[in-house]
């Protein structure tokens, strides 16, 4: 099963963060097949509720993406989404 993931960033936020990179680090760790999504649309981006960038959705939920300040916390939330 593949892990749904959406990533928000805004390009009037400042340079983008490697996120993407980071997301499939992890996803590697971790063992789990990722797939993702980057919507540019500032609509797109905005249905999801969050005005902190860059933040995630995965399966659904949004994260700030700030909350994994480590590679091991993003590659222990993948993995709890995969069992989930």
């Amino acid at each position: 099963m593949s892990i749904d993931i959406k990533i928000l960033q805004s390009a009037c936020c400042g340079p983008a963060v490697p996120v993407k990179e980071e997301i499939l680090k992890a996803a590697g760790l971790a063992g789990v097949e990722v797939s993702i999504d980057e919507p540019s649309e500032i609509q797109e981006i905005m249905k999801y509720g969050t005005l902190t960038f860059p933040s995630i959705v995965v399966n659904g939920e949004v994260h700030d993406f700030r909350e994994f300040e480590k590679t091991d916390e993003l590659v222990t939330m993948l993995r709890t989404q995969e069992v989930g």
